[in-house]
């Protein structure tokens, strides 16, 4: 054992850690007391570096892993329930770049070229580090719990809640899709 974490406020852990190329070590905890969602930014050595308090965002937490660009923005989806909006936040230290309404649930996103890709309830979606929306591709059944993955041309993979596996190019068009379930759960 290197080091162990004496800080965490929040005895609920969703998702796994993502690490930055600068090595901080990023995590999230949720749903144990209302002062548990906190995302943590721990130093390689198991320091803390900073925290953010994201209770303001949802009530329900982030139930998603966090995901960090090659600037070290930290990018992480909230969800409260089905009926109550859902959001994706972009933080750098411990200020807050931007929140933009998203309907993601479980789905952590994938970042590749500064460009965040993540599922929702209506499809996938592509946001520049800025927080603008470059694209949206609508499916069938949405995009729960399957988070997307990416190849070096920049073409973008993820499953959604009915069987179909999805190639999407970078710019938001379907390369293709195969059907991987006969029928729907």
């Amino acid at each position: 054992l290197n080091w162990q974490s004496s800080n965490l406020a929040g005895s609920i852990m969703y998702a796994a850690p993502a690490v930055g190329s600068n090595g901080n070590i990023f995590v999230v905890s949720s749903q144990s007391l209302w002062d548990d969602f906190v995302l943590y930014a721990y130093l390689p050595n198991g320091s803390l570096s900073w925290s953010y308090d994201y209770l303001g965002f949802e009530g329900n937490g982030v139930q998603m892993s966090p995901t960090v660009d090659s600037n070290n923005n930290v990018y992480v989806g909230t969800y409260w329930s089905e009926f109550w909006p859902a959001g994706m936040h972009s933080l750098r230290n411990d200020q807050l770049n931007w929140t933009r309404d998203a309907r993601c649930t479980h789905s952590s996103p994938a970042c590749d070229s500064q460009i965040l890709y993540y599922g929702t309830d209506e499809g996938l979606e592509a946001r520049g580090s800025d927080g603008a929306l470059l694209w949206a591709y609508l499916t069938a059944s949405s995009i729960r719990f399957s988070s997307p993955a990416l190849d070096g041309q920049g073409t973008v993979y993820v499953g959604t809640v009915f069987g179909q596996l999805l190639a999407i190019s970078n710019d938001g068009n379907l390369i293709w899709s195969a059907d991987n379930l006969l029928d729907p759960v």
